[in-house]
């Protein structure tokens, strides 16, 4: 992989930028022309990997694309990151190894996603993308986020979002699954359908949605 450059940059009103490029200088007039003047808050060696890495390390606080909010603590921890290329320590079957483990928890966060946003859209009678953006809002992982992860285009996957996959879709199958029963008990009691009255709503909505447009 490419060794090049991650940078860390702050602009007027405080969002971090985090990214990589094989050269600075250039990026950074490219980046002062649409952003304004921008502090230079450090530059280390790396790779794409790392900064992928980076970015999921600080997903908690991304506002978009590369763009993160700082909470007081990140740039203490920017600071603290070591310098160069942190995968060239590795031999190469360990390198191998340990992607082969990433690609294997990107997967898996991939499948559980899926699963949540299929669960989702049925249970509320909306569409993929409608289900998408209320879950990862719920999750509190951005959108952006949340897209790379349900299309598996990310090479690493953090702890921290792959243990909320973990128990959101548990839960979620949990309450889909007490919904039915409800249901079920409505058809046998002869009482007003819950889920014909939810999806009967969440069309009503969409329609007054595509009215307004």
């Amino acid at each position: 992989m490419r060794l090049g450059f991650i940078y860390f940059l702050r602009r007027a009103d405080g969002l971090i930028k985090i990214g990589y490029t094989s050269d600075f200088s250039k990026r950074q007039r490219h980046l002062t022309k649409a952003h304004g003047p921008l502090e230079v808050i450090r530059v280390i060696n790396g790779d794409k990997l790392r900064e992928q890495r980076l970015h999921y390390q600080f997903e908690a606080l991304n506002q978009f694309g590369e763009w993160f909010r700082d909470d007081g603590r990140i740039v203490e921890l920017i600071h603290a990151l070591p310098d160069g290329d942190e995968f060239e320590v590795f031999p190469t079957e360990a390198k191998r190894r340990f992607a082969e483990g990433e690609h294997r928890l990107v997967a898996e966060a991939s499948r559980l996603a899926r699963e949540l946003i299929k669960s989702r859209g049925v249970r509320l009678g909306i569409s993929t993308g409608r289900a998408a953006k209320l879950i990862s809002s719920e999750l509190g992982i951005s959108f952006w986020i949340f897209e790379t992860i349900v299309k598996g285009r990310g090479q690493t996957i953090s702890a921290h979002a792959l243990d909320i996959l973990r128990r959101a879709l548990p839960k979620e199958l949990l309450e889909h699954r007490d919904e039915l029963m409800a249901e079920v008990h409505a058809v046998e009691n002869d009482l007003p359908s819950p889920m014909m009255a939810r999806l009967e709503a969440a069309k009503s909505n969409q329609k007054a949605a595509r009215a307004m447009r």
